[in-house]
């Protein structure tokens, strides 16, 4: 069975890092298990420092593809399906909306449904300092801790940049998401090219594909708190012409049609956590 348990970050990196994620399986039946999760917006780092054997992910952009040992966390804009097998342990951080390219200066686009390796950026041997230490590390705390301390060496040589993105943000939270990429450029006072090349460094895609999966996510908080009447009621809510629009979307992303996806996933919080805290509410 693969776990996952989540580590707040330390005060001085709140606003950066929105989480780390341990993510584990001790399989003495060496049986694949395969986890799968719908699209994601946000970037981050993954230590995979216990592996058994290689990690795999199949996704519509590819088949079977092994991940390397580190690895960059990738926005992603369709679902995808992780394969563990065997003793696996992943220490991963998640950062917050747009801040991983505030953070490392990288366009996130560079990565959407991409497998990146650590070594393969520039920063090849301090991430491979670090995957080494992490490794070699005690328990959860130390490792934390280092990754921790990487993450505060750079704090103080951040420039604060995502200032209009997190307009962009707050415009789409107090509208649930209902509004297209047009007009969220005209509220925002910008183009809508320079939206596009802000929604595409700061978050990995278009402004269009934020929307679509804002509009998901918005749809997973209220099957979870049971906020409201039916189905065709909810898919209006939150921007679509009709349900069927609705339900097409949902299970592209999902597989499953919304009420089946919600019996079959109970515990919502780790999938809505990005949207949950910080600047989209």
């Amino acid at each position: 069975m693969i776990y996952h348990k989540t580590f707040p970050p330390a005060p001085a990196l709140r606003s950066y890092v929105q989480s780390y994620i341990l993510i584990g399986q001790a399989d003495g039946e060496k049986k694949e298990h395969i986890e799968e999760a719908p699209p994601f917006p946000a970037g981050g780092l993954c230590f995979n420092y216990i592996r058994e054997a290689p990690l795999f992910i199949t996704h519509n952009s590819f088949a079977g593809e092994e991940l390397p040992g580190h690895y960059v966390l990738s926005p992603s804009t369709e679902r995808y399906k992780v394969h563990y097998q065997g003793d696996q342990f992943v220490l991963a951080v998640q950062f917050r909306l747009g801040k991983f390219y505030e953070f490392f200066g990288w366009p996130l686009h560079l990565f959407t449904n991409r497998i990146v390796g650590l070594a393969d950026t520039e920063m090849r041997q301090p991430f491979q300092d670090l995957f080494e230490q992490i490794g070699e590390a005690g328990n959860i705390s130390k490792r934390i801790g280092m990754l921790e301390d990487f993450l505060l060496r750079r704090l103080n040589h951040l420039p604060n940049i995502s200032g209009r993105l997190d307009e962009s943000l707050s415009l789409i939270a107090r509208k649930r998401g209902n509004l297209r990429s047009g007009e969220l450029a005209e509220l925002n006072g910008l183009t809508p090219r320079h939206l596009r090349r802000l929604f595409d460094d700061f978050l990995g895609m278009p402004p269009q594909a934020f929307l679509r999966i804002y509009r998901f996510y918005q749809a997973l908080s209220m099957l979870k708190t049971g906020g409201f009447d039916n189905l065709a009621g909810l898919a209006l809510e939150i921007g679509y012409y009709d349900q069927a629009h609705f339900t097409r979307d949902f299970h592209e992303y999902t597989g499953l049609p919304p009420l089946k996806f919600a019996e079959h996933h109970g515990a919502l919080a780790e999938k809505l956590a990005w949207r949950e805290s910080g600047h989209v509410e």
